[in-house]
């Protein structure tokens, strides 16, 4: 049986950038960012679709799309970093413009977010 999928890096940059009153220093983050960059790969690398052995249980599938989406979402605010807002940027399209690797392709965060992404989960919903 593979190795689980691991978010130790993922845990470690957390923990160093989410502040006691549980915001993100996206300053800190940006300082941060090769941490980020390795996350972010290693989510594209395997994924409950791409790899489904490393993600045998309901949990393991739901932890790694919720953690993908909250990944390429501080991702992809980097990319335009500083902003005020992710409503904000540009033509209003944040969640759409961005692509990322999660599940061996590349989805934009709508899709992550609002897709049947979840499936195999029992706490799935059924997509948008």
């Amino acid at each position: 049986m593979p190795e689980p999928f691991r978010y130790e890096v993922w845990s470690a940059l957390l923990a160093d950038i989410v502040t006691t009153e549980g915001k993100v220093d996206y300053a800190r983050l940006a300082e941060d960012r090769d941490l980020l960059e390795r996350v972010v790969a290693e989510l594209g690398a395997a994924s409950p679709e791409s790899d489904p052995a490393r993600f045998p249980t309901e949990e393991d599938r739901l932890a790694y799309w919720l953690n993908a989406y909250n990944a390429f979402t501080l991702h992809a605010i980097l990319a335009e970093y500083p902003i005020t807002s992710v409503w904000k940027t540009r033509n209003g399209q944040f969640f759409q413009r961005r692509r990322h690797g999660g599940g061996g392709g590349g989805r934009t965060g709508r899709c992550v977010a609002s897709t049947p992404r979840w499936a195999g989960t029992r706490r799935g919903g059924r997509g948008a």
